[in-house]
């Protein structure tokens, strides 16, 4: 019975000993397991903060659009006004009659040809007499 109590207290011990080897592994792949969730946890706030800094450049990607959509429209806005004031401002200058003018504005000729001294080549058709013309100053229209 000795024997049989000492045979049971050594096969106790030997499970008390291999349960604690493998509790020991288990608390070793425990801290591994710990580890990679708190890697992953860092990963997942890293993770976080490219987005918000994505969205943030995001953000001001389409601010920017939108300036540039409102600049375009008043860009064009002025440009259809600056076209209107231009025609206007070609009808009411077509009213004004000059001596010895044509009676409409119309778009200057191709310049006469010169001579050889550099003046202008005389053009009068027969029986036809136009007055000197005061030539364009800059700042004014000559005798006008």
């Amino acid at each position: 019975m000795i024997e049989d109590s000492i045979a049971k207290v050594n096969e106790g011990r030997t499970i008390a000993s291999k349960t604690a080897e493998e509790l020991e592994a288990i608390m070793t792949h425990v801290e591994d397991v710990a580890s990679l969730v708190e890697g992953i946890a860092k990963a997942s706030n890293e993770q976080q903060l490219a987005l918000e800094q994505i969205n943030q450049g995001v953000l001001q990607v389409s601010q920017v659009v939108q300036s540039n959509s409102a600049t375009s429209e008043q860009a064009s806005s002025a440009s259809e006004e600056l076209s209107a004031q231009a025609a206007s401002l070609k009808d009411t200058a077509g009213k004004f009659r000059l001596t010895g003018r044509p009676e409409r504005w119309t778009e200057p000729a191709a310049r006469p040809e010169t001579n050889p001294a550099g003046a202008p080549a005389p053009k009068e058709t027969a029986g036809e007499h136009r007055p000197p013309q005061e030539p364009y100053l800059p700042g004014g229209f000559g005798k006008y």
